[in-house]
């Protein structure tokens, strides 16, 4: 006999006295269990557990724009969440098309920004004054043409300014496509 042969035969014989010792056998009036094995009812019961449902995260409603997708919306919202987790707060959502309502969870949200101001249905107070409105004036701005590969957070770097910085010089542009012509802020621009 083969080695792989007597291993089956020992598999076998080992699996059928195994099997005789749980289940009984004709042999023998009364079944006793191997001195190792538990019997299954010596365990105790596991009660039963409720999950209390998850209390609801509050949401804002923002309707999506030409153009738009879930990083750029997060971004808009503060930065405070990836595009991932505005998808995931929008179960069934899959692409995000112009007119869509898209719940941004209000972890989400920066400082500052309600659901008016996302929506562009109001200006930030901040944004208003009359400080704010004279500089903006006086601010004289460089041009930059957007490459092939650009991102807003790599042009800031080329630049020399901030991301902010440069969003609020090209606050009608969202996605940046090869050609584009960006303001940049003279005081940061260090080409």
């Amino acid at each position: 006999m083969t080695p792989r042969v007597i291993r089956l035969a020992v598999t076998a014989l080992c699996g059928a006295s195994v099997l005789g010792a749980c289940v009984g056998s004709s042999s023998s009036a009364e079944t006793t269990l191997a001195p190792s094995a538990t019997p299954w009812r010596t365990l105790p019961p596991v009660a039963a557990t409720t999950i209390p449902p998850l209390a609801p995260v509050a949401t804002i409603n923002y309707v999506a724009r030409e153009g738009d997708y879930a990083n750029s919306i997060a971004a808009n919202a503060g930065g405070g969440c990836s595009g991932a987790e505005i998808l995931a707060a929008n179960p069934g959502v899959t692409t995000i098309n112009a007119g869509d309502i898209i719940a941004i969870p209000a972890n989400c949200l920066g400082p500052g920004i309600t659901e008016d101001i996302l929506n562009n249905r109001v200006v930030p107070s901040s944004s208003v004054s009359e400080e704010s409105s004279t500089t903006k004036a006086k601010e004289k701005y460089n041009t930059y043409t957007v490459r092939k590969g650009d991102y807003w957070v790599k042009i800031a770097r080329k630049v020399g300014c901030t991301y902010r910085q440069l969003k609020n010089a090209n606050p009608d542009t969202t996605k940046l496509f090869a050609g584009d012509v960006l303001n940049v802020p003279a005081s940061c621009d260090n080409r």
